[in-house]
């Protein structure tokens, strides 16, 4: 189980594009160019959500590929109340006309 008080930018995004797309499969290498994060992020987090049941992993031809799982994980609920912060705070700062956004949300 996942347990943790403070959820980054980078789960965010990786979260965003993994549950907009739940049918679809994604190599670690998808995720860090579409997620705009490292590699090295992508493989942290695929592998922390596989072990939490929050992501599907399939191997083929060497490699993994991942799916978001349909699964009612309470981490899974933060990330989903994280992103929905963090998608209002971004629509008050470019009403406000600032570039910022913060790094993480506590939830």
């Amino acid at each position: 189980m996942v347990t943790n008080d403070i959820i980054s930018d980078h789960e965010v995004r990786i979260y965003r594009l993994l549950s907009a797309q739940p049918q679809s499969w994604f190599e670690n290498n998808d995720i860090a160019r579409l997620a705009t994060v490292a590699r090295r992020t992508a493989r942290q987090y695929t592998r922390r959500w596989t072990d939490a049941k929050l992501l599907n992993e399939m191997k083929r031809a060497q490699r993994y590929r991942h799916q978001w799982a349909k699964s009612k994980d309470e981490y899974g609920g933060k990330l989903k109340e994280a992103s929905d912060r963090l998608e209002l705070y971004d629509t008050a700062a470019q009403s406000k006309g600032s570039e910022c956004s913060p790094r993480a949300v506590s939830t």
